[in-house]
């Protein structure tokens, strides 16, 4: 309340971890960068892990943040889907 004593107040930009993001695969770019420049501008750790059916959008943006001088490990792209798709395998089948 003003005027009834000292009052302080901090923001602390911290990063709070690792940070999960899943794109859909209806704008798999614009999706992903919404959800990744935030929690990069924040100092987090970011693992997207877009559709198997629009996933180059993805690695492309993982090339490019690599190119801007990203850490490594800052951006990790996982790509994967059903085993039936797949030779090897499926990758974030049952990522939640």
């Amino acid at each position: 309340p003003a005027g009834h004593g000292a009052f302080s107040a901090q923001v602390l930009h911290e990063p709070l971890g690792v940070v999960a993001c899943i794109s859909p695969w209806n704008y798999p770019l614009m999706q992903a960068a919404v959800k990744v420049a935030p929690a990069l501008a924040a100092g987090c750790a970011v693992v997207v892990k877009p559709s198997p059916l629009a996933s180059l959008t993805c690695c492309a943006l993982g090339e490019i943040v690599a190119q801007a001088g990203a850490p490594a490990g800052a951006l990790n792209v996982v790509t994967g889907g059903p085993p039936e798709l797949l030779a090897s395998g499926s990758t974030g089948q049952f990522l939640i």
